[in-house]
């Protein structure tokens, strides 16, 4: 898989940038997502185009205006094949401009020209703002050796997707190409644009490019989401299209690419994605004017409404949580109730046990307050941490596996859920880097829609594993005295 997180904090100074030693505790971390895709230069030489997603929450800003923030950011690549240095190169760039504190997570793309061959790549990066240093990672990249036959290109799913003749670094032969990073889509996601480019075909021949789309958990080809398109008789081309996945249901998927003729298969490439759509939907709350049960607004103490208010966030869709955020921010005590009580309404109505608003909530209430007993932490609420959203959102776990000491990992839980809707046997691990009582964070799941962190077991042993390569999830999980979180995670 060659998606992954840096989020290794190595320190290597680095003179050109006027690093600082004495770093501040102050300073953000800069995080991204990494993924990259090998394109051919027809005639020439094959290239790596990298994509890299900066988390823009964790970048440090100055002010260029009145209301306006911007960062710098700085790239340092190297290519290696063996011990010789192949390919380098450090450039620094300008952030999108923030407006206040919003701030949006953005793209940054380069491209490297390569021969066929292994690479040894090691990525940089750096906020030219702050006193930290660069991060660095590594990984393999094959570059395989020019086809002589027709090929496919890897295979890139996008945001955006549009015929342009603008200057960008998204373009890609005429077409605005915004790479999506992420392979998990929810209701909101009506779409799974793709663009491929295809190589050496003859002109004098008939090809076609074939889509379908593979049930992993059902091990069956989905007919309805497939396709084909009739190639023009161009040796070198561009294909763009799209799959309708707005009835797709929650799963996870294959997306297959086939570069055909008549009789022959020529070149085969796969996407993975998942697929959530029947978990926290919105709901329909009515603007009419309700008769307020007084033994509902009873059981909500004025000191406590705010609070459980916000504990509906784990249990309900975007919508709603920037609903409730806004009632929060409004402080409005009327608002708030009615809000709870037309909530528990909408419920109701969905309640396959018929169960009164009133009984909905105080279901609810009782497992709040129990998460609040169990998981606050630090100034959280319970139901704001990891473990507790996870509790109210699944329920409870059939088993927990607890490590609170251990002489080579940090404080750990792992959840273990025999059934969540149609998926079996659903893990959740939570650990404690931080060493701070009660202080847990979701470090990975294999549930849709999750934190999905292949490398946890590294990160849970991070105080004694050297860093190795970061998109290989084995690669430095070595052995240590005590740590048994790999058995009792995989126990059935």
């Amino acid at each position: 898989m060659k998606l992954f997180w840096i989020l290794l904090f190595i320190t290597f100074p680095f003179a050109v940038f006027s690093q600082k030693q004495n770093k501040s505790k102050n300073d953000k971390k800069i995080q991204a997502f990494f993924d990259y895709k090998i394109f051919q230069i027809p005639g020439d030489s094959a290239y790596i185009e990298g994509y890299l997603q900066f988390q823009a929450a964790k970048i440090n800003y100055k002010p260029t205006g009145e209301h306006d923030l911007q960062g710098q950011l700085a790239i340092q690549y190297q290519l290696k094949r063996g011990d010789s240095l192949y390919s380098a190169n450090t450039y620094s760039f300008l952030t999108p401009v923030m407006k206040d504190s919003i701030v949006e997570n953005f793209l940054e793309v380069f491209r490297v020209k390569a021969a066929p061959g292994i690479y040894e790549f090691k990525l940089g990066l750096l906020d030219v703002n702050s006193s930290n240093d660069f991060i660095y990672s590594t990984q393999i990249i094959e570059i395989p050796a020019l086809p002589s036959t027709p090929a496919l290109s890897d295979v890139i799913i996008a945001e955006i997707l549009r015929k342009s003749d603008e200057e960008s670094i998204f373009n890609k032969n005429g077409i605005i190409v915004y790479p999506r990073i992420q392979n998990f889509f929810d209701t909101q996601d009506e779409k799974l644009p793709f663009y491929v480019e295809v190589y050496n075909l003859d002109p004098q021949k008939s090809y076609g490019l074939k889509w379908s789309v593979y049930d992993v958990l059902k091990k069956e080809m989905l007919l309805l989401y497939s396709g084909t398109k009739k190639l023009s008789g161009i040796k070198d081309q561009v294909v763009t299209s799209f799959i309708n996945i707005d009835n797709l249901p929650t799963g996870e998927y294959n997306l297959i690419l086939e570069l055909v003729n008549q009789s022959e298969i020529f070149s085969r490439k796969e996407y993975f994605f998942a697929k959530q759509t029947d978990e926290l939907k919105d709901v329909i709350i009515s603007d009419e004017q309700i008769i307020v049960d007084p033994a509902f607004q009873a059981s909500i103490p004025n000191d406590s409404l705010a609070f459980y208010v916000g504990s509906l966030n784990p249990i309900v869709g975007r919508t709603e949580q920037a609903h409730i955020k806004a009632l929060l921010k409004e402080k409005n005590a009327d608002k708030m109730r009615n809000y709870m009580e037309k909530f528990w309404i909408a419920m109701s109505k969905q309640s396959p046990d018929k169960k009164t608003p009133y009984d909905l909530w105080l279901g609810y209430k009782a497992q709040v307050q129990l998460v609040q007993q169990k998981f606050a932490a630090m100034n959280l609420s319970g139901y704001a941490t990891d473990r507790g959203r996870v509790y109210l959102q699944y329920g409870s776990p059939s088993s927990i596996i607890v490590k609170e000491t251990s002489p080579s990992e940090y404080p750990y839980e792992i959840w273990i859920y025999d059934k969540i809707k149609q998926f079996s046997n659903r893990r959740f691990i939570f650990y404690s880097p931080e060493l701070l009582q009660n202080s847990y964070r979701l470090l990975h799941s294999d549930m849709i829609g999750e934190l999905q962190n292949y490398r946890w077991q590294h990160e849970l042993t991070k105080r004694n594993s050297p860093v190795y390569n970061i998109d290989d999830p084995n690669d430095g999980n070595t052995d240590h005295f005590g740590g048994n979180s790999s058995i009792y995670y995989n126990q059935r």
